[in-house]
């Protein structure tokens, strides 16, 4: 399982909404957050993941089960996008 929970205060997102950083060294992980609200005040209400063959899923909630936390690993993942 891959579940990112970050404890992001609200001041640090942009004024797009947007924090990201990068992820293992290869995947640029993105979280959108309009009302800017503190991270741990709030639950994610989906994420996408996006394979470098440019294949995209979206998920309930921001825990990604064992095949996509494989290919996390495996650097087969080229963005991840939690909204909030």
């Amino acid at each position: 399982m891959l579940k990112l929970e970050p404890i992001i205060p609200g001041w640090l997102f942009g004024d797009d909404g947007t924090v990201s950083f990068t992820f293992l060294g290869a995947i640029q992980v993105t979280y959108y957050n309009p009302s800017k609200a503190d991270t741990w005040k709030i639950q994610p209400i989906s994420a996408s993941i996006v394979d470098i063959n440019g294949h995209s899923e979206v998920i309930d909630g921001a825990v990604f089960g064992p095949f996509h936390a494989g290919k996390a690993r495996d650097l087969q993942v080229s963005s991840i996008i939690i909204n909030y």
